[in-house]
């Protein structure tokens, strides 16, 4: 055997055996993130996931151009040779980008973030963990003291805060009123921006909203990373109703642009924290429920993960899928739906979608159920960075932010009533 084909045999070889490990790995890696991990795909927050998946795709297909170098047909083994050739340009393509980018940035290390969290017993963990209906949820039912800091040249601390849960893993309200009699709900929906994420307790958007209208008891059903999706599944499935104390009362959704991505699951959501959010599709204008994103999609998920590597994709800040028209439809349609469970259950209660400033009415135009009340708030502020956190570095809104939301929001449900 010549030393060329004894060469090649090796490097097959040696790219099954990657293909099987990887293979093992994916596996024990998913498992260990769904049973210890924060149920958001990763591990130790480590893109491991992705990784293995290029590795494995990486050597399936060199294992492929191998097996087809070794054939005596010139066309069959010249085609191992272009697919080894693509495969290697391919990676230089995407190495130049990753160098364009590290040079388009000034210092990088100014974009890296650093979070950590403390248990009520003061253990460092995760702040999530994995739920079979929302993907993932609150991991404990009492406090957790949260920081976020960026380190550049110091270390700069862009909140340290406490998040409190009750025991259906909802953040506490302490504006609520203890008792409910006589009082009315309000539940609240959404993503972080809902959940209060770099505030303590009593600077989130439900503490106001009661502190301003004491006739109403609070609940947050919001948390960071959630979506459309998220609502719907609580209202559908996780015995929410038995919940609420009340017999009256109103829904209040709060949209951000991020969450038509969040609701069809794209490459930017799937591939860090929607990874086992629930998964709807909309077929002749009825949703229907497919388990999770990780379950329901295992060709796209590969590939998204596979792409979620990319410096090509990073560099010209591009995500997958393309926006279209039928992302922001099944986006409008889970509100729509969440409507009518909400409805089923309190004949008399009101659904409201509330705009949050800063985003785009879009999914008003899609919205076609005229019982659903819209609070556009999207140009409520002029200059959005005095109601953030802290800019660049913490987007989110503050509790000044919060304030004048909530003040608008009771002011237009007292002309609504």
């Amino acid at each position: 055997m010549s030393s060329s084909k004894r060469l090649i045999k090796y490097f097959l070889i040696a790219s099954v055996v990657v293909i099987i490990l990887s293979l093992i790995a994916l596996k024990m890696e998913s498992l260990y993130d769904i049973r210890h991990g924060n149920g958001d795909g990763l591990i130790l927050k480590h893109k491991i996931h992705s990784r293995l998946i290029l590795i494995q795709c990486t050597s399936i297909l060199i294992t492929l151009a191998l097996l087809l170098i070794r054939s005596k047909k010139d066309k069959v083994r010249n085609s191992g040779i272009i697919i080894l050739s693509t495969l290697f340009f391919v990676f230089l393509i995407d190495l130049f980008f990753g160098l364009l980018a590290i040079l388009k940035t000034e210092d990088s290390q100014i974009q890296k973030t650093y979070y950590s969290s403390k248990n009520k017993s003061g253990i460092l963990t995760h702040n999530t963990i994995f739920d079979e209906q929302m993907g993932y949820k609150a991991s404990e039912k009492e406090l957790f003291a949260v920081n976020k800091l960026v380190k550049h040249k110091d270390t700069t601390i862009i909140y340290d805060v406490s998040y409190t849960f009750d025991e259906f893993n909802r953040r506490i309200n302490p504006a609520n009123p203890l008792s409910t009699i006589d009082k009315k709900f309000v539940l609240f929906f959404g993503g972080s921006i809902t959940f209060g994420e770099g505030l303590n307790d009593h600077e989130t958007l439900p503490y106001y909203f009661t502190s301003m209208d004491s006739s109403y008891k609070s609940y947050n059903y919001g948390f960071s990373g959630y979506g459309p999706n998220q609502m719907l599944r609580f209202m559908q499935d996780s015995g929410i109703w038995d919940q609420i104390g009340e017999k009256e009362g109103i829904c209040i959704y709060v949209y951000i642009d991020d969450h038509i991505k969040r609701a069809n699951g794209y490459l930017s959501c799937f591939t860090t924290f929607c990874t086992f959010a629930p998964y709807y599709k909309l077929n002749d204008s009825k949703l229907s429920y497919k388990g999770s994103f990780y379950k329901g999609r295992p060709v796209l998920n590969y590939l998204f993960f596979l792409l979620h590597n990319s410096n090509f994709l990073r560099y010209f800040h591009m995500d997958l899928p393309l926006a279209r028209k039928q992302h922001i439809e099944l986006t409008a349609s889970l509100v729509e739906e969440s409507y009518e469970v909400f409805t089923d259950h309190f004949e008399d209660g009101k659904f409201y979608l509330l705009i949050f400033p800063g985003s785009s009415d879009s999914i008003i135009h899609f919205i076609h159920n005229p019982h659903i009340q819209l609070l556009n708030y999207g140009s409520l502020f002029e200059d959005a960075d005095p109601y953030k956190i802290h800019p660049p570095f913490e987007n989110h809104p503050n509790a000044r932010a919060f304030q004048l939301v909530s003040e608008k929001i009771n002011e237009d449900l007292k002309t609504d009533n």
